[in-house]
């Protein structure tokens, strides 16, 4: 759907979140896909490669976690994310890197990010 420093998906806007999960590098801990399902919709997929943002539906209804080599989180529970609605998903450049944000109704923000001293991608909510 999306490849770019900067895009805003709005088709999720103002839909409950179902479940958000997170693909994790077991070996640095390091997050490569973050998996978001709102009500009604398909699942898309959110990552960042070489400071580009990315966004992809295709149109799967769940996760699929069949590579033994990653670790997949669910966070929905955890962040407590069930039935909280999506207000805005946006990817911006900051510090030359893409950012992707997702911001929910209820004041809270998502955000998937790349560390260069790390050289991996962080996935934090505050």
């Amino acid at each position: 759907m999306y490849q770019d420093t900067h895009f805003n998906l709005t088709v999720l806007n103002g839909l409950p979140i179902e479940q958000l999960k997170v693909c994790v590098n077991p070996d640095d801990r390091g997050v490569l896909i973050v998996y978001l399902k709102a009500e009604g919709q398909p699942i898309f997929h959110f990552f960042l490669d070489v400071g580009i943002a990315f966004c992809e539906c295709w149109n799967e209804y769940e996760v699929d976690e069949d590579d033994d080599d990653y670790r997949f989180d669910d966070l929905t529970e955890v962040w407590q994310l069930k039935g909280k609605h999506i207000s805005a998903i946006f990817a911006e450049e900051v510090a030359g890197n893409s950012e992707i944000t997702i911001l929910l109704e209820e004041g809270e923000k998502l955000r998937l990010y790349y560390c260069p001293t790390k050289d991996k991608s962080y996935f934090i909510k505050n």
